[in-house]
């Protein structure tokens, strides 16, 4: 089971939980009309038997213990803030509903699931690791690029003191054209 995999199956087995009875059985079958990974690993979240989140968990805790030894070295990993340019607001429904599913965004060119989106909001997430988001630059199109600093346990001032740094450096976020928020 992949890193990703692992924490789609842990967030469907805690989100899944709030779901009524015909709310999970319509979930489930939605999932199992669909064939990728991701919605394969939330299925198993929200299918598994206690032990399972059990085991994911001890998954996590491995995560957290690689992350230990990557900041006694390092003050912050950069990564991906997302897969794709900022994109119009999507009013998705809450709770979640089938929707989830069906929704995609356009990556490289090819539509991809809009739940595939979570994949590097994880890298921190599903460890508990602090992160702080930021705008490095615009795209050809003018849209912000963003990346996400992630820091050690429990030092959410380490990545936000890192962003206001790089922002003082490199100017910070810029409006873009035809914004009007």
């Amino acid at each position: 089971m992949t890193f990703a995999s692992t924490t789609r199956s842990l967030l469907a087995a805690v989100t899944g939980a709030r779901l009524d009875e015909e709310g999970r059985r319509t979930r489930i079958a939605a999932l199992r009309g669909a064939d990728d990974e991701f919605s394969r690993a939330s299925l198993r979240g929200l299918e598994g038997a206690p032990s399972d989140y059990l085991l994911w968990n001890g998954r996590r805790e491995h995560y957290r213990a690689a992350w230990r030894r990557f900041f006694k070295e390092w003050d912050v990993l950069l990564a991906p803030a997302i897969h794709v340019l900022p994109y119009p607001h999507i009013d998705r429904a809450w709770p979640a509903d089938d929707s989830d599913l069906t929704l995609t965004l356009v990556v490289g060119g090819q539509s991809v699931p809009y739940m595939h989106g979570l994949v590097y909001p994880a890298v921190s997430t599903v460890a508990g690791q602090p992160a702080t988001a930021f705008p490095v630059g615009l795209a050809r199109g003018g849209l912000p690029i963003g990346l996400q600093a992630v820091g050690p346990y429990l030092e959410d001032r380490t990545t936000i003191r890192f962003a206001a740094l790089l922002a003082a450096e490199i100017g910070g976020f810029r409006r873009p054209p035809g914004y009007d928020g």
